[in-house]
């Protein structure tokens, strides 16, 4: 790695204490972790809520890491909410640098996380048909012809938010707001290419306003005919599947980072095409579109009920 700072973390937190210290040694322990600036975001809660005892905790357990001189903490004065949270601060920092990666508060990161990253990052940023850079990949993720691909990466239209970069010039396309006709006129396009969940999350953020921002940036992507570049082996291993979020209990999106050697240098491809890709897209977005009866109860089930059945389940 080159000397001088890298490519700065954007780290967001909220309440999920009990993640802190998994999340955090993960990335203490990155190659490169010393060279890295990281900016941690911790949103705040409204003193009578149900989640200030919770976000107490976690800036608790937060303080046991400042001493780290390359970690810097913007702790908000109030409730800002996921979607702004992160969109301020991702776009705060592209004021001031080139590049981000950026974390959330359920993702632990593999020990090469920062070079993977890194090395992506600065082998396609001329390239303005990527998009973004994913670290993550599914554990069973269907592939065809893997035994003779030589790549470390391959693309989707499809953008994934569980740790990610992107450059100022790709972030200048995102838009907060897009017009319900245009994702309903878009519909076949979103289910194929980018996954039902995605088109469901399109209409919650823009039709239904819920606090959620990722969908959006799935769409720019495609609209712009831009690819993100996924690892063959994930980086990323999410453990907020416990139902202390949005996303519910499962355990299908955990990884286990058994590489079997270090990787000295990444053969990433020069062609972000999905006909040049090893991976079977249509079974690739398939894995998304998964129990679509359930994504469309999900869809139409008043937020209340949802709530209820949550509380029920915890």
């Amino acid at each position: 790695m080159k000397s001088g700072f890298l490519i700065p973390v954007a780290l967001f937190l909220w309440k999920k204490h009990h993640c802190l210290d998994k999340v955090l040694k993960s990335l203490v322990n990155c190659q490169g972790f010393k060279k890295t600036k990281v900016f941690i975001f911790v949103d705040n809660a409204e003193i009578n809520s149900k989640d200030f005892k919770s976000n107490i905790t976690l800036k608790k357990k937060l303080s046991k890491y400042l001493h780290y001189k390359n970690i810097t903490v913007i702790y908000r004065k109030k409730k800002l909410g996921l979607k702004k949270n992160i969109l301020n601060g991702i776009t705060n920092l592209l004021k001031v640098y080139k590049e981000v990666i950026v974390l959330e508060d359920d993702l632990v990161v593999s020990k090469d996380f920062l070079k993977y990253m890194n090395e992506s990052l600065n082998f396609y940023k001329n390239n303005k048909l990527i998009l973004s850079i994913s670290a993550f990949n599914h554990k069973t993720l269907p592939t065809y012809n893997s035994k003779y691909y030589e790549f470390e990466n391959f693309f989707s239209l499809r953008a994934s938010s569980w740790g990610w970069g992107t450059w100022r010039d790709r972030w200048s396309i995102y838009k907060k707001k897009i017009s319900v006709s245009e994702i309903k006129n878009q519909k076949k396009n979103i289910t194929n290419y980018l996954g039902h969940d995605v088109y469901f999350a399109l209409l919650n953020i823009n039709k239904k306003k819920r606090d959620l921002w990722a969908a959006n940036w799935c769409f720019a992507g495609l609209k712009n005919e831009m690819y993100t570049s996924y690892p063959m082996k994930s980086r990323i291993s999410n453990i907020g599947f416990d139902g202390t979020g949005q996303g519910g209990y499962s355990n299908r999106y955990k990884n286990n980072f058994n590489f079997k050697k270090k990787e000295k240098k990444y053969n990433f491809s020069h062609y972000p095409h999905i006909s040049n890709n090893c991976i079977n897209q249509t079974k690739f977005i398939s894995y998304y579109n998964e129990n679509i009866l359930l994504q469309y109860f999900k869809y139409y089930m008043p937020l209340r009920l949802k709530k209820f059945i949550k509380n029920l389940v915890k």
